[in-house]
């Protein structure tokens, strides 16, 4: 069972942090976050391959990054206003998923 937390990040940002994905995960679960929610993808994956995994999506105004890192897992950033009801349906989501 997926554990979702929702808070804001030190910038102000809505994020969504599930704590226990593994790397492996991080492509097809974007990718699901993607088909899911009629994403377009607004850069290419970048990894270090070692400890922290990035792409940003958008949906019209709406822009958000999922990351995966060592320390916090899975993460789904809004990074704008405009993706802040995004994030909310993403996490709502979660707990249906």
């Amino acid at each position: 069972m997926i554990s979702p937390e929702l808070s804001r990040d030190a910038s102000g940002r809505l994020a969504i942090t599930l704590f226990d994905v593994p790397m492996e995960s991080f492509l097809e679960l974007t990718s699901e976050i993607q088909a899911t929610f009629a994403l377009e993808a607004d850069s290419l994956p970048r990894s270090n391959l070692a400890d922290r995994s990035v792409i940003t999506l958008r949906r019209g105004e709406a822009r958000i990054e999922t990351a995966w890192d060592n320390w916090s897992g899975f993460i789904v950033t809004s990074l704008n206003e405009s993706s802040d009801a995004l994030v909310n349906e993403i996490y709502a989501w979660f707990g249906t998923a």
